[in-house]
Formats: C-alpha cells, sequence, structure tokens
C-alpha cells in the first residue's frame, strides 16, 4: 500500500504543475529581487548606500568587475539559508494546503495561528539540526581526540547531519501535517498517529532527499577553482541556480508523498 500510494503521489505534482508554484515562488524572489539588489548596489543610486559599506568590509575589488560578480556570490550563499528557513517552510505550508485541496477536493481557511505556529516549530529544527547539531558533534569529535583528516572529518559530519536532520524532521512533519490539515493545533495529536504507521518510509524518504544534495557540496568548490569560473566569473552562478532547480523539485515531491500517505491514513481509519 505505501508503494502504490508513494507512486501515485509523487507523479501528483506532474498532473498539477500549479503544485510547483510555491517553492518556485521562492527562489524567484531569491534570484529577481535579492539577486538584483545585489547587482544593482554598485550602480546609482544604491550605490549612495551600499557602495561605502562593500568598500569597508570587502574593499574596492567588490565594487567592479569581476571583483563584483564573486562579491555576489558570496553573498548569495550566506544568505541562501534565510530563504530556505522562512520564505521556504512558508512555501511549505501553502503546498500542503494545496496537496490537502487537490487531494480531497476541499478547501482550508487560511489560520494565522496554524501558520505561526507551524513557521516557528519549523524554524526551530531547523536550527536545531542544521545549526545547532553540527557544532555539538563537531566539539564531540573533538572530545574524542580521533585522528581524521580534514576530508573524512567533512564526510563524518555530513553523513551525521543528513541522518540526524532525516530522523528530526520524520519525527515532526506528520504532526505538522495533520494540525494544518484538519485545521486545529489538535491535529498535531492526529499526526503523531500517522507517524508510527510512516515512520520508517518517512526516514528513508528525508534521507533519499538530503542525499541528492552531496554532489552538490563535493564538486562546487573543485568548479569554483577550474579555468571555467577564471574565463568567465558569471559561471560561478551554475551551481546555486542548478541547487536551486533541484530543490524546488526535491521538495514538492517529498511533500507531495508525506500528504499523500496522511490520505490514505485518513481513508483507512488511522486518523
Amino acid at each position: 500500500m505505501i508503494g502504490d500510494s508513494f507512486l501515485r503521489s509523487i507523479s501528483l505534482p506532474f498532473r498539477r504543475i500549479r503544485l510547483f508554484a510555491p517553492f518556485f515562488y521562492v527562489y524567484l524572489v531569491k534570484y529577481v529581487l535579492w539577486v538584483g539588489i545585489l547587482f544593482y548596489s554598485v550602480q546609482w543610486p544604491l550605490k549612495l548606500i551600499a557602495g561605502p559599506i562593500i568598500l569597508r568590509f570587502w574593499g574596492p575589488a567588490a565594487l567592479h568587475y569581476p571583483g563584483h560578480i564573486f562579491w555576489m556570490y558570496e553573498m548569495l550563499k550566506r544568505s541562501s539559508w534565510l530563504f530556505d528557513v522562512f520564505l521556504g517552510t512558508a512555501a511549505s505550508f501553502f503546498l500542503i494546503i494545496l496537496l490537502w485541496r487537490t487531494l480531497r477536493n476541499r478547501e482550508i481557511r487560511f489560520n494565522f495561528w496554524l501558520f505561526f505556529t507551524y513557521l516557528s516549530i519549523s524554524i526551530g529544527l531547523f536550527f536545531l539540526g542544521q545549526k545547532g547539531f553540527p557544532v555539538v558533534f563537531i566539539k564531540f569529535l573533538g572530545i574524542l581526540k580521533i585522528s581524521l583528516s580534514p576530508k573524512i572529518v567533512s564526510l563524518v559530519v555530513l553523513s551525521s547531519v543528513i541522518l540526524f536532520n532525516s530522523f528530526l524532521q520524520s519525527l515532526f512533519i506528520f504532526p505538522l501535517v495533520g494540525m494544518i490539515v484538519e485545521g486545529r493545533l489538535s491535529g498535531f495529536l492526529d499526526g503523531i498517529k500517522v507517524l508510527r504507521r510512516y515512520l520508517l518510509p518517512t526516514v528513508v524518504l528525508f534521507l533519499t532527499a538530503f542525499s541528492v544534495f552531496i554532489p552538490f557540496i563535493f564538486i562546487e568548490p573543485a568548479f569554483l577553482r577550474s579555468s571555467i569560473v577564471a574565463n568567465l566569473p558569471e559561471s560561478v552562478f551554475i551551481f546555486p541556480i542548478v541547487a536551486d532547480i533541484v530543490s524546488i523539485f526535491i521538495n514538492t515531491l517529498v511533500f507531495s508523498v508525506l500528504v499523500g500517505w496522511y490520505n490514505d491514513a485518513k481513508v483507512h481509519g488511522v486518523v
């Protein structure tokens, strides 16, 4: 049953293209608005405000081509998590609503307090898993005084972060989905019932989703040192753009499967 539901759910966004819209708009804002601001920060009139700040902290090279391109790339990489966490979390909330409307042909009224609760918990999980856990784990490795090469340490930390986040997200995602689709905070408890049934498949789903981005992490640094970037500075944006396009698909498909599983659990009387 889980396999059949998975295939139906993962194909749903390709039959309802509008389901890709929430995450598409996140990255549209990211590139059209934010990258646009970064690009024009050395042009009048933004240069009047941004110019002195850039000059002070990044030097005169960041104000002129090609240094400005590399500065834009650095700013984009540093700020990407803000879009992923805040706008991405909001996008996932509305995607869950869209998916439920599509599956059940039923309207869900927007509830600000549910929205706020969902954002608060999801953002908290992000900081715990993506910011807090790596720091604690690296300090733990330091305490153990294990002698490993930097590459091995990076691989161990990355693998541990992926495993931890997959399990952490799996524990909370169905209670959060239940809260949204049931339209009440007590829906959190309904989601726990679904979690008991789908915990292992959900962990595997998140593990797979997170693992898709591992090649980007290891290949991008080598690409930045390549002759391609040296001869064409604008090519530094290839990896962020490709990674974000992949994110649109992965995020949408993952939530489609999760909401599909919740729907199946409801049909079969689990909740």
